[in-house]
């Protein structure tokens, strides 16, 4: 199956406390947002690496992907850190259960995983679980449209976990100055903090802190 390569422009917020998460939970209004659609998905990560996270080293990461019943392998390829690019190339390729399977044990017949091993230059295997509640609400200016999401996140390694709880802000299509104006918004008005992590290197430093 061929695969989609999109460009994806998000921005992550830290959400220092679950009051303030339960505050998020609540709004519906941005400035001068129209909110057009809200819903709420569970998502399933495996994030695939080398053992010393090569490919994380290279600012890119594979992962395979669960939403709902639809199952997807997902490559970052260039990734631009502080900046509103989060990622300047994303391959997108929907598997079916047995590909997603194959893809977790590392099937080096898939072109995209192929792709992403030949960066890393040695085996990808799981090194990070990440499952997470999405609260997605969709908002327009103008020609602009952007996600507002909420995650609950709980992420496992070597038998240990952790939780946290984010914010994002995804640009759907038009004008990036106004993502940015709303991160400023939500910054100010509920304290939270931007961070240009990735989100395995996040996920696999809150891990082996425990």
């Amino acid at each position: 199956m061929e695969f989609e390569s999109t460009g994806v422009s998000t921005i992550y917020l830290r959400i220092p406390t679950q009051a303030i998460f339960e505050q998020l939970i609540d709004l519906k209004d941005l400035p001068e947002s129209v909110l057009e659609l809200a819903e709420t998905r569970e998502l399933v990560d495996e994030y695939l690496d080398t053992e010393d996270l090569a490919l994380s080293a290279l600012g890119m990461d594979l992962r395979t992907t669960i939403v709902a019943k639809h199952h997807f392998l997902i490559f970052n390829e260039i990734k631009r850190p502080g900046t509103l690019l989060a990622s300047a190339t994303e391959h997108v390729e929907r598997l079916t259960p047995p590909e997603y399977a194959a893809a977790r044990l590392g099937d080096r017949s898939n072109k995209l995983f192929s792709l992403a091993a030949g960066y890393a230059k040695a085996p990808l295997a799981p090194v990070l679980h990440r499952q997470a509640t999405f609260q997605s609400r969709l908002f327009k200016v103008g020609e602009t449209r952007f996600e507002f999401g909420l995650e609950a996140v709980v992420y496992q390694r070597n038998g240990k976990t952790v939780t946290e709880q984010l914010a994002s802000l995804d640009l759907i299509q038009g004008d990036q100055e106004i993502l940015e104006a709303m991160a400023h918004y939500l910054e100010d008005e509920f304290e939270l903090g931007r961070t240009y992590e990735s989100t395995l290197v996040r996920g696999v430093r809150l891990v082996d802190q425990v």
